[in-house]
């Protein structure tokens, strides 16, 4: 969840754990994605909740990105980095970008998916409300 707290930064030796909750959340994105994609042609079998929290949790993680962003960034800027350290930075940061693309992609859907779920009205019903 999205935070006012000012990050704190960290040496290079947690790149390792930043790196794996950063392919970590990748994975799970991937498949939060293949899911949706799933249900896109029957999304009558989401219900308002669950679009909702959907919409919630990937709009708070893209709110975040920025911490790893600048993280990455400061470490890149380390004069005494290994080359594979660097390798793996920029790795992440690929990484980083698929992520953000990945995010976008995933609110998209959703809210393509919550025009027909339980409790949303379609467009067309709405429409045919309206006009009668």
């Amino acid at each position: 969840m999205a935070t006012n707290r000012t990050p704190q930064w960290h040496s290079i030796a947690k790149l390792p754990l930043i790196v794996h909750h950063i392919d970590g959340m990748l994975a799970a994105d991937t498949e939060q994605y293949q899911s949706l994609q799933k249900a896109r042609s029957q999304p009558h079998v989401l219900d308002n909740h669950t679009v909702n929290r959907v919409i919630q949790v990937f709009n708070d993680q893209q709110k975040d990105f920025w911490v790893f962003d600048e993280q990455l960034s400061r470490w890149k800027a380390e004069p005494q980095l290994t080359e594979p350290q660097r390798r793996e930075i920029e790795r992440t940061i690929g990484q980083m970008k698929r992520l953000r693309e990945l995010n976008s992609s995933i609110l998209a859907l959703a809210d393509e998916l919550k025009e027909g779920t339980i409790g949303w009205p379609s467009k067309r019903s709405w429409l045919r409300a309206i006009s009668n």
